[in-house]
């Protein structure tokens, strides 16, 4: 394990995912595994690697905020500002000038509302949701990503670089963004990446943690699961997790990531914006089996008037998913954002500036 930990921690700090021909390598997004309960897409950034028998040079500091430096993966406790803690919109969310009656109407609303993407729904039409998950450490996928038609919802790491201005990209062209939350897994190959939430820490750390990514970039409507198997089982610490979105408000997507997961549940009970995935569509990654998912997400949003899968951005997803969008109004289907499929939602039409 320590070995995954110092190359995502290696390839973080020198630029891991720079396919813009900056002088980076490319991620490699591999296939998914299950294992009995477990449902945790594998999506290494680092490739794989034979166990070492000779002893491993001290792990290298990673600088999260200017002047904080940590060892290895750990992120220092910190207290957050009195404003996020008393329910005022943290240091993530929009600055919304007060100079008219549109930035009065978005200053009063939660900011799952005041940050959705401004669609125009039929009411009545089965709604689709597209999330495409783990944006922001490869560029050049991102920015494909982000040129499939909104409102694509799309969920970006904490620890990605270029965040501002990828996340502002995405929302000036119509897409509503997440906040993809690295969470403890099950399996001891699945490696979250930087600062994730893991249950060990306890309460003031998980806090901490969420308080450093929810700052990284502004704009969203809440966040989802990366990985997080583990994590999601729990009740008390998600129950911690859940208590700072709701003081933010904003909305949480449970990835289900395990069939264990209370995560949605203890959203709802909490009184939280929430929505759940119900199909992952690149678990199989060949074009047959992203299609047969499509096919299933249709079925399933035939079904219950709403269904939200998740993907990631593999050439082959990406592939499937720029044909497929075209195809939608013509099935009497309609792309919708997160912000329109969460239970306690259902508003879609929030004004943007």
């Amino acid at each position: 394990m320590t070995g995954v930990v110092l190359g995502v921690t290696i390839a973080w700090l020198f630029g891991i995912g720079m396919g813009d021909g900056a002088g980076g390598q490319s991620v490699t997004y591999l296939g998914s595994r299950e294992a009995s309960s477990e449902f945790e897409p594998a999506r290494r950034t680092t490739p794989r690697t034979t166990p070492r028998t000779t002893p491993r040079a001290p792990l290298p500091k990673l600088t999260i905020k200017p002047g904080t430096e940590l060892p290895d993966t750990r992120l220092p406790s910190h207290t957050p500002s009195p404003s996020t803690r008393a329910g005022v919109p943290p240091v993530s969310s929009v600055p919304i000038p007060q100079t008219n009656e549109t930035s009065k109407r978005l200053a009063a609303l939660p900011a799952w509302r005041a940050n959705a993407a401004r669609v125009a729904l039929i009411p009545g039409m089965p709604m689709i949701g597209i999330v495409i998950d783990d944006l922001g450490l490869d560029h050049g996928r991102t920015e494909r990503a982000m040129r499939l038609p909104a409102p694509v919802t799309l969920a970006f790491l904490p620890y990605g670089r270029r965040l501002k201005a990828e996340t502002g990209r995405a929302r000036a062209t119509g897409h509503e963004i997440l906040v993809h939350m690295p969470m403890e897994a099950t399996g001891a190959w699945a490696d979250p990446g930087p600062n994730a939430l893991i249950i060990a820490i306890g309460a003031a750390e998980i806090r901490a943690r969420l308080d450093w990514a929810l700052a990284r970039f502004p704009g969203f409507v809440g966040i989802n699961n990366h990985m997080g198997s583990k994590f999601t089982s729990n009740a008390a610490a998600m129950d911690v997790v859940l208590s700072e979105l709701k003081a933010r408000g904003l909305l949480f997507l449970d990835s289900r990531t395990a069939t264990t997961t209370v995560a949605f549940a203890r959203a709802r009970a909490a009184g939280i914006p929430a929505a759940t995935r119900q199909v992952f569509l690149d678990r199989d990654l060949t074009p047959q089996g992203v299609a047969r998912q499509l096919a299933e997400l249709e079925s399933r949003a035939r079904a219950k008037g709403r269904a939200i899968a998740i993907g990631h951005p593999h050439d082959v997803t990406l592939d499937a998913l720029e044909a497929w969008l075209a195809t939608l109004k013509g099935k009497g289907l309609q792309l919708a954002p997160v912000s329109a499929l969460v239970d306690g939602g259902g508003v879609a039409t929030a004004v943007r500036r």
